[in-house]
């Protein structure tokens, strides 16, 4: 072959050109970037390291305790314990988990999510394998826990409810950290602390180095409840089997001693998330036991309405002590044919105010309505607090409904009827009242007009020992033009007890003072009633009602009862009394 050493030339030259045009683009490409990476966008990427290099945590708050009166620890925080895994560490992944299956009980979708996410984070990161174990499980993995390199038991805090279904619906529940109902919720603020703060020096595969704490946390407030827990659990338990609600208070200071609302259900399993299947049999059970019947269910209010309709009759002069009607059983209104039935069909004969109050007489209450028209009578009546929230803080309450003329022109789009009126003066038609309502309204008779709200927290703690105190708050009294009045009602009101025709006869007879009033609720009309006698269907049945204070002179305690659908407020409410005041129990 011949050779042509000038063309070879100038084919060498033409390559090294196209060579030293590529080497010099490159390293021109190469300069642009390192300009872009170390110049233009040096604080992104910085930041970015930074970020891989340095981890910032949170160090979770102790939640604050919750207590009833007497120091009665309510609800605490519980260590629970978790296994978590590094990889990298094990002498063999599959065969650590097969041995910890040994005496760790492990379901096959906790393996799974496991490995799911091992392949997602850093060989050195914890990743968890069982989030909850059991005391037996944590024993047995420390006696044994030098035989698993890189498994690790890592503790928390969650919340645990000393009495569980007694209190759920004051308590309420937390759920990650945040309280979800109840004072739980109401007190979120002052119960959850301030978390504190930690940085982690990681190398370039994850692996931490240092650890160090920038921030100690705050633990919450500790809160005391003005509730009595020993009376609490027992009135929940003589609640057994039964729909409704009790509420006791102090009438001297506003103390809401129990607040029970049956049937209740179980916080402890919502702290951790319950089961989709378990919430919706709980949402759709007919006796509705998430319901807090005791602040928000709404009632008619029945006969428990007549001592404070007398009240207001007396100071407004519609009749005195002594005016009398004639009850034959049953009421009319001028120039109607319709009638209105008396509980007694028979009637009462002739009746007085103390009368009517001791064997509640709807015909004369019938009349004393009718006299006072609905504009003076839930004038009276709101003084009492009917149709407004108690004002009780922290937690949310409903307010009921006191029927009045431009109400039901307003809602309805309806005139006032003279009707109208007289259903409202025995409890019935619109008027709604829950059952906190009607002990705060019975603390006012029990004080002869003094007027203090129901609180349910007495005082807060700090971690830094600062003390919050809730002052008892009084407002304006409500007062009689004859202060007479009051005795002449709570009078008529022993006798319901102690007088053989007594509607609340049946109490029977006790070795202190008491004031009561018993009411019936009808849930379906009185001929129904009267037709199927006693095949009426329990849901169909009446809601029977009591208020009650003892001592008559100088009150302790005042009583609130509904129970729905059965006549038991008057045992329930006399097992209530016996309890507090003798120490005795009726189980």
């Amino acid at each position: 072959m011949f050779k042509h050493p000038t063309k070879d030339s100038k084919i060498f030259l033409s390559r090294w050109c196209w060579c030293l045009l590529w080497v010099v683009i490159s390293l021109l490409t190469l300069f642009a970037r390192l300009y872009y990476l170390q110049v233009k966008d040096h604080q992104f990427y910085l930041s970015l390291a930074q970020k891989n290099h340095l981890t910032l945590a949170s160090l979770v708050a102790k939640r604050g305790l919750i207590y009833d009166r007497n120091g009665v620890l309510l609800a605490d925080n519980q260590a629970i314990f978790r296994m978590d895994i590094i990889p990298r560490q094990t002498d063999g992944l599959k065969d650590t988990i097969q041995r910890l299956g040994h005496f760790i009980q492990l379901d096959a979708q906790q393996i799974q999510s496991f490995y799911k996410r091992v392949g997602k984070q850093a060989a050195f990161h914890k990743i968890p394998l069982k989030l909850r174990l059991e005391n037996q499980e944590v024993a047995e993995f420390i006696v044994n826990q030098e035989n698993f390199p890189g498994v690790y038991l890592s503790s928390s805090l969650t919340r645990h409810y000393r009495y569980d279904d007694a209190l759920a619906h004051i308590i309420g529940y937390v759920q990650s950290g945040v309280g979800k109902s109840g004072l739980e919720k109401r007190l979120n603020a002052w119960l959850r602390g301030k978390n504190g703060l930690k940085q982690t020096e990681n190398n370039a595969t994850g692996k931490m180095l240092h650890t160090q704490v920038h921030t100690l946390p705050t633990a919450g407030y500790d809160v005391y409840l003005s509730i009595d827990v020993k009376l609490q659990a027992f009135i929940h338990r003589i609640m057994k089997g039964l729909q409704g609600a009790v509420v006791v208070m102090n009438p001297r200071n506003g103390d809401i001693l129990a607040l029970v609302s049956h049937p209740s259900y179980h916080a402890n399993p919502f702290v951790q998330g319950i089961d989709s299947n378990t919430l919706n049999m709980l949402q759709k059970r007919s006796d509705r036991p998430l319901f807090n019947r005791a602040l928000n269910g709404q009632f008619p209010l029945g006969s428990l309405v007549k001592p404070f309709e007398a009240i207001v009759a007396l100071d407004q002069d519609v009749i005195d002590v002594e005016s009398t009607i004639y009850d034959p059983g049953y009421f009319q209104l001028p120039n109607s044919k319709h009638i209105y039935h008396d509980w007694n069909p028979r009637g009462h004969g002739w009746v007085n105010i103390r009368k009517a109050l001791t064997e509640s007489s709807d015909t004369f209450f019938y009349t004393v309505g009718t006299k006072l028209g609905i504009n003076r009578l839930s004038c009276g009546l709101e003084k009492f607090g009917f149709g407004q929230a108690t004002g009780m803080q922290f937690m949310q309450e409903s307010a009921g409904l006191l029927p009045k003329r431009n109400w039901k022109q307003a809602a309805l789009g309806e005139a006032w009827y003279p009707g109208d009126t007289v259903n409202t003066s025995i409890g019935q038609g619109y008027f709604l009242v829950t059952p906190l309502q009607l002990a705060y309204a019975t603390s006012i008779l029990a004080n002869r007009g003094e007027r203090i709200t129901p609180r349910l927290i007495l005082k807060m703690q700090s971690a830094e020992g600062q003390w919050y105190t809730q002052d008892i708050q009084k407002r304006d009294p409500l007062i009689l033009k004859d202060r007479d009045t009051w005795e002449t009602v709570i009078h008529a009101l022993q006798a319901v007890i102690s007088h053989p025709h007594g509607t609340g006869h049946r109490f029977g007879r006790v070795p202190y003072s008491i004031a009561a009033k018993t009411g019936t609720v009808q849930v379906v009309g009185r001929t129904y009633k009267w037709k199927l006698s006693d095949t009426l269907p329990k849901h169909l049945q009446n809601h029977s009602l009591l208020i009650a204070f003892s001592p008559t002179n100088k009150p302790k305690i005042v009583v609130a009862t509904i129970i729905e659908h059965a006549p038991r407020a008057i045992s329930i409410t006399r097992c209530v009394m016996d309890y507090y005041l003798l120490g005795k129990s009726c189980l």
